[in-house]
C-alpha cells in the first residue's frame, strides 16, 4: 500500500455520512443482504444500494466514495455496469497506527480501560433490518467494540411499536433482555411467556427465541456477550445466517 495523503485521511473521516458508509461497510452481509446483483461480502456494496440507503443521489455518493478511496479507507472494482466499494480494514489500522505514534497516545489497550464509556441514546443512528421477513423492529447499538472502546459486551436498545415482532432467530452468544417499557410475549424454549415492565430473560447459546411487543409497543434493553455487534450472526427460522 502507498504511503496515503494524511490531509485526504482527515477530511475523509470528518464527515458523518463517511463515518456511516465505513460502520456499514464493516458488516455488509448484515446491511446489504438483499442486494441481488453480486455477492456484498464478495464483490462489495453496490454503489446505487448506498446512495439508496443514505436517501442521497448516486453522484453525491459517488463523491464521498472517492474521499474514501483516495484516503485509502475503501477499494472500488466494476461488475458488469455497476460499480461496488469495500471496506479497507488494512487501510484503517494503518492510520489509528499512525495516530497513536504521531500523538503518544499510550494506554490504548481496551483491557487495561479504566474511564467509563459514555453513550446518548439520542446520537445514535436508529436501525432495522432490511428484510421485514426478520421483523419490524427498530435498535440502537450503544456499546460495542466496532463503535466504542469496548470489548466483551454489545448493549442496545431494542424498539417495538404495537404489535411488533423480531421473528424467531438464534446466535452462538448468550443475551439478556430487560423490558424498561411496554409489555409483550416471547417464544423461548418452545413455549410463549408473557412480558412486562421489569421482566429480565436470560437467553442460553444457540437458543431459539422471538419477540412480539404488545398493544402499546415496547422497549428492550439487550446484552450480548460478544464483543461487537458485527461479529454476532442472527440466524433466523428457515433462512441462512444474517
Amino acid at each position: 500500500m502507498n504511503m496515503p495523503d494524511r490531509t485526504e485521511q482527515v477530511k475523509a473521516l470528518a464527515n458523518d455520512t463517511r463515518m456511516e458508509i465505513l460502520r456499514l461497510l464493516a458488516d455488509p452481509s448484515r446491511h446489504f443482504a438483499h442486494q441481488e446483483s453480486a455477492d456484498p461480502v464478495e464483490f462489495g456494496v453496490c454503489v446505487h444500494q448506498l446512495a439508496k440507503k443514505f436517501s442521497i443521489s448516486q453522484p453525491t455518493m459517488s463523491r464521498h466514495l472517492k474521499l474514501l478511496r483516495r484516503a485509502e479507507f475503501i477499494s472500488t472494482s466494476r461488475k458488469e455496469k455497476w460499480m461496488y466499494c469495500s471496506r479497507k480494514d488494512a487501510g484503517l489500522n494503518e492510520y489509528w497506527d499512525w495516530m497513536k505514534r504521531s500523538l503518544n497516545i499510550q494506554g490504548t489497550d481496551r483491557t487495561d480501560r479504566r474511564s467509563p464509556i459514555i453513550v446518548n441514546p439520542r446520537e445514535v443512528l436508529l436501525e432495522q433490518w432490511e428484510d421485514d421477513a426478520k421483523g419490524a423492529v427498530q435498535w440502537r447499538t450503544l456499546i460495542s467494540g466496532d463503535r466504542t472502546a469496548s470489548q466483551d459486551l454489545v448493549c442496545g436498545l431494542a424498539y417495538f411499536a404495537p404489535h411488533d415482532t423480531l421473528e424467531i432467530h438464534h446466535h452462538a452468544e448468550t443475551e439478556i433482555v430487560h423490558v424498561l417499557k411496554g409489555a409483550g410475549t416471547t417464544y423461548f424454549d418452545d413455549r410463549v411467556t408473557e412480558m412486562m415492565e421489569g421482566t429480565t430473560i436470560y437467553v442460553g447459546r444457540n437458543t431459539p427465541h422471538g419477540w412480539t411487543a404488545g398493544p402499546d409497543g415496547m422497549t428492550l434493553l439487550y446484552t450480548i456477550a460478544a464483543s461487537s455487534f458485527s461479529d454476532i450472526r442472527y440466524i433466523f427460522s428457515g433462512n441462512e445466517e444474517s
